[in-house]
C-alpha cells in the first residue's frame, strides 16, 4: 500500500487525540512529510524522522517489511509503553 509520513503521522495523531497546531520540532521537511512509499513491503524508501508535539514524540517503525508511525509520552505520565512489532 502506498503512503506518506504525513497520512501515517496524521493517523497516529487521531489515536493520541491530537493535530499538527500541536507541532513543536520535526527532523522532516513539509516535501519529504509527502514522499510516498510502500507501507507493506521491504524497501530502502523510508525517510527516518522524528517529530516532537507537546505531548508526544512521534517516530518511524518497521517490522518484516511494514511500516508505521507511532508515539510515546514526550513527558514523564506514569504509562508504560507497550512493545513495538509482532510477539
Amino acid at each position: 500500500m502506498r503512503t506518506c509520513w504525513k497520512e501515517q503521522i496524521e493517523y497516529e495523531m487521531g489515536v493520541s487525540g491530537e493535530t499538527w497546531e500541536d507541532v513543536v520540532s520535526k527532523t522532516i521537511t513539509e516535501e519529504e512529510l509527502l514522499v510516498e512509499f510502500e507501507s507493506n513491503y521491504d524497501n530502502k524508501e523510508i525517510m527516518p524522522l522524528t517529530l516532537w508535539t507537546k505531548n508526544r514524540v512521534y517516530f518511524p517503525c518497521v517490522y518484516d517489511g511494514s511500516a508505521w508511525v507511532y508515539s510515546v509520552s514526550r513527558n514523564p505520565d506514569g504509562i508504560s509503553t507497550l512493545y513495538i512489532g509482532n510477539v
